[in-house]
């Protein structure tokens, strides 16, 4: 599985490949503008501890990125985990995770980001747990339509690489996700949205469609609570928009307003939405 390389006490002003099986412990990577921080191209890695600083979290950059992974459908990066590390200030996002397989991230904090703080594309079979994000697209998303993430598993090229699948998204914090979402996934199959706790955000968690309409999510044990308050009449605790088989129960939903619980206007076959508490 790799030898351990411990840079505890170590800092560095660079950005970092990671390209064989390896656990990475304790630096600290102040990262250069336009640039990723670190980039992860073989399989059976960990990150463990590290504190990832960005250049800057005001203006949109596409580059800009704290952990990265560009793998392809052929050949998924397998076995990543990211773990108990900070990363902060990037002007697209914390993680960027494209195409990988029986990954694990959690215990990361993740603040300060234009686009999105966990972005999980075409990833298979994973968890994401115990993250605390916030603060995404507060400066910048105009760039984008005032499009951005907390936590995302969806698909970079629905035409062309597989939705993201089986992956289970649990425990977390997310917050501050004021102009859009604060979970979300496009097309996936089988996403699993449990016992996260969302607040000051635009939208808890949208499901919605990529190539593939949604098929078989559920969101269950959310606490939504606090949305932002915006212009328009636009907050929604859970927007499920032409899902399949989607399961929403059991959820606390506080503070979005009478009609906001659930956006009803579109059609969404086999949905169950049943044993949520629900305060105006």
């Amino acid at each position: 599985m790799g030898s351990v390389l411990d840079l505890t006490g170590c800092t560095y002003a660079a950005s970092a490949t990671v390209s064989r099986p390896l656990t990475l412990v304790g630096a600290t990577i102040n990262v250069p503008a336009d640039t990723h921080g670190v980039t992860v191209s073989a399989s059976d890695v960990t990150l463990d501890h590290l504190t990832i600083n960005g250049p800057q979290s005001a203006v949109y950059n596409g580059l800009e990125m704290g952990v990265y992974v560009g793998a392809t459908p052929a050949a998924p990066l397998q076995r990543l985990t990211v773990k108990n590390s900070v990363i902060s200030n990037f002007g697209y996002g914390g993680m960027y995770l494209r195409n990988v397989a029986n990954f694990v991230v959690s215990g990361n904090t993740v603040t300060d980001s234009v686009y999105a703080g966990i972005m999980v594309l075409s990833g298979i079979t994973g968890t994401v747990s115990g993250n605390t994000v916030k603060r995404v697209g507060v400066y910048g998303s105009e760039a984008n339509v005032g499009n951005s993430y907390g936590i995302s598993a969806s698909t970079q090229n629905p035409a062309t690489e597989p939705a993201s699948q089986d992956i289970t998204i649990d425990g977390n914090t997310v917050e501050t996700v004021q102009h859009w979402e604060a979970m979300d996934t496009h097309g996936g199959q089988r996403i699993t949205f449990s016992n996260n706790i969302v607040r000051y955000s635009r939208r808890g968690v949208m499901i919605t469609t990529g190539s593939l309409s949604a098929t078989d999510c559920r969101v269950f044990g959310n606490q939504f609570l606090s949305p932002v308050s915006i212009p328009v009449d636009d907050q929604y605790a859970v927007a499920p928009v032409n899902s399949t088989n989607l399961s929403v129960t059991g959820n606390t939903i506080s503070g979005w307003g009478v009609g906001h619980d659930i956006i009803t206007s579109y059609v969404n076959p086999g949905l169950t939405y049943t044993g949520n508490t629900i305060t105006p």
